[in-house]
C-alpha cells in the first residue's frame, strides 16, 4: 500500500520527502465495494501515486509471445517473452522507467499527457513501470510476471 514514512509531522524539507498521508494506492477492482477492493489488492492490480491523488495515472498490459490473451498488472504470463504496452495519463515532462527484476532496462521521456510506449521483453522476469519527475519517484506499478510456458496468461481469482 502507498504510504509515507515522514517524521516531520507533514512538513517537508526536500523534494525527496513526502508529507504524511500523501501517497495513494490505486486499485483496479471489478466492483466498488470492500470485497471488490480487497480482491483487486490480492490480485496485485495496484499502482502507487507517491505524491497523492493528483499524480499521473499508469496502465500496463502485456501479451504473451506465441500465445493469446492480455495480461494486466498482477498477472503471470507463461511464455518466453511478451509484448508490453504502457500508458501514462497526465505525465508530460516526466520520465518513464521500464524495470525488470529491479534493474532499469529503458528510460523514456513522456512527451504528452496521453502517452503510450510499446516494447518487447524476452526471458523470465518481473516487469514494472516507474514514473520519475526529476529525482522524485512519482508513480510505481505492481509487476507483470513472465515465466516459462506456452503462451498463456494466468489471472488471480478471488
Amino acid at each position: 500500500m502507498g504510504s509515507s514514512d515522514s517524521h516531520n509531522a507533514g512538513r517537508t524539507t526536500s523534494i525527496l520527502q513526502a508529507p504524511i498521508g500523501r501517497a495513494t494506492t490505486v486499485v483496479r477492482a471489478q466492483e466498488l465495494s470492500e470485497r471488490g477492493i480487497e480482491c483487486g489488492v490480492r490480485a496485485r492490480r495496484t499502482y502507487v501515486k507517491v505524491t497523492g491523488n493528483g499524480g499521473p495515472d499508469l496502465r500496463f498490459t502485456a501479451r504473451p509471445r506465441g500465445g493469446s490473451g492480455t495480461a494486466l498488472v498482477g498477472d503471470v504470463i507463461r511464455a518466453d517473452g511478451a509484448s508490453f504496452e504502457a500508458h501514462v495519463r497526465g505525465g508530460a515532462g516526466r520520465e518513464l522507467l521500464v524495470v525488470k527484476d529491479g534493474a532499469t532496462v529503458a528510460r523514456v521521456p513522456v512527451a504528452s499527457d496521453r502517452f503510450t510506449y510499446r516494447f518487447d521483453g524476452t526471458g523470465s522476469g518481473r516487469w514494472r513501470l516507474q514514473l520519475m519527475l526529476g529525482a522524485l519517484i512519482e508513480t510505481v506499478s505492481s509487476p507483470i510476471w513472465v515465466e516459462p510456458g506456452r503462451g498463456t496468461v494466468e489471472r488471480s481469482r478471488c
